[in-house]
């Protein structure tokens, strides 16, 4: 796939800001390759590492949390 990926590094606009461009911040591009990977292959999730934190996106809510403290969670999309 050709998909962009993309995190809402601004939860302050979780309710509102969905379509501020500025709520949002593109993955790497070496995670953007792998998210899309998963995602066009029909995974259910994805996990990935970044500064030696383990992420989970699930593709069915859109969301990514720490595998550490699922709690910790954020919504992403992809355009």
């Amino acid at each position: 796939g050709t998909g962009t990926w993309y995190f809402m590094s601004d939860l302050r606009k979780m309710k509102v800001g969905s379509d501020d461009p500025k709520a949002w911040t593109k993955y790497t591009p070496k995670m953007n390759a792998q998210l899309e990977m998963a995602y066009s292959k029909g995974f259910k999730q994805y996990t990935m590492k970044f500064k030696d934190v383990e992420y989970i996106v699930k593709f069915s809510s859109m969301m990514q949390f720490r595998k550490d403290d699922k709690s910790l969670q954020r919504p992403v999309k992809r355009e």
